[in-house]
């Protein structure tokens, strides 16, 4: 059985199972959660389970030639959008093709035509990346969904996602993956020594993605360095810049490679800052006013670290940025020290 790839998300196989049955399918879905918990992996079997020619339903074969070209993404009736490394955006000609060939090609076209079987089916993996123009470029398809048409965007977040297409989709959320099964992927995928996995679980913030970052013994160890740092931002004003530094120029002389490393970076903050979050929200504290201020402050760490991540695929000076940036963030949390009862533990 396909489903069994898949590790959580129960609830989410019987929404479209009945959905399915009752044959009351959307046309468009919006995949929501963190990034590497299985979102990817969920719209690529949901698609099998529709295209599969020897089963009806949700229990797809995944044997058949149908099944088969679709995990191969080379189904003629299923197309997959991903941002190029080497752009900030989804291009606008993923969506309506280029100036010579405008709406002749692109997912917009092909979503259009009749499929072969019984969908057509169009995913937009890096929905995160669709700037104003992709999405606008999106509109008239999400408004007049062809029939036997199906699009499901993945995105990290409603938030990234345009009211225009936020209301023109049908969310599905995804939580994060248990301890346990970011091991049991790790053992059976990546071969990974098991004391190593052990470390690593505790560190994945239930995201498969983040856990296989961390296998890199220079990135695992970068962020534990880091996250001990960003507990005391304040006071390791230097050393903070300084490990963030030496940890994208060890990416090569490559600029791409220097900002995937400090988006990195961004991302291992913004996690920080939501875990101290969470605990604050948890644990309480009698001061009602001191509590409201203190999570105000975080949730404006998380926004500037989202905003220095914009600029970073903007090409702004990374060494300059990086310094703002540290020195917002201290600006942020100076001068309103937590309870011992609310400051998280060490990460061992």
């Amino acid at each position: 059985m396909i489903w069994n790839e898949l590790l959580g998300h129960q609830g989410n196989v019987d929404f479209f199972r009945r959905g399915l049955a009752n044959n009351r399918l959307a046309s468009t879905y919006l995949f929501v959660g963190p990034s590497g918990v299985g979102k990817g992996l969920f719209a690529r079997l949901l698609t099998q389970a529709l295209i599969c020619e020897e089963v009806e339903g949700l229990n797809a074969c995944g044997q058949c030639s149908s099944c088969q070209q679709v995990h191969s993404e080379s189904h003629p009736d299923v197309q997959v959008i991903r941002k190029p490394a080497e752009k900030s955006f989804l291009p606008v000609e993923k969506f309506i093709g280029d100036r010579e060939h405008r709406m002749r090609e692109g997912l917009c076209h092909f979503i259009s035509l009749k499929p072969s079987g019984r969908y057509k089916v169009g995913i937009i993996e890096d929905a995160d990346y669709l700037n104003a123009e992709g999405a606008n470029s999106l509109l008239k398809t999400l408004e007049e969904p062809p029939a036997q048409a199906l699009l499901i965007l993945l995105s990290s977040s409603e938030q990234k996602q345009l009211p225009t297409i936020r209301s023109r989709c049908q969310i599905v959320r995804f939580g994060e993956l248990r301890k346990s099964e970011i091991e049991q992927l790790l053992l059976k995928y990546k071969k990974a020594d098991p004391q190593t996995v052990a470390r690593i679980a505790c560190y994945g913030n239930g995201s498969m993605a983040r856990a296989e970052q961390l296998l890199d013994e220079e990135v695992l160890e970068f962020y534990e360095e880091f996250w001990k740092l960003l507990e005391k931002v304040g006071g390791n004003r230097d050393s903070t810049i300084k490990l963030v530094g030496h940890f994208c120029e060890q990416a090569g002389k490559e600029s791409s490679r220097r900002r995937e490393r400090m988006i990195m970076v961004c991302d291992f903050a913004a996690e920080h800052f939501r875990m101290r979050l969470t605990r604050l929200v948890e644990r309480g504290h009698s001061s009602r006013e001191l509590l409201e201020e203190y999570q105000d402050r975080l949730l404006a760490c998380i926004e500037r670290t989202f905003e220095v991540i914009d600029q970073v695929h903007a090409n702004i000076n990374q060494s300059t940025l990086l310094e703002c940036w540290i020195d917002e963030l201290i600006l942020l949390l100076s001068g309103l020290p937590l309870p011992p009862s609310l400051v998280l533990p060490t990460i061992e």
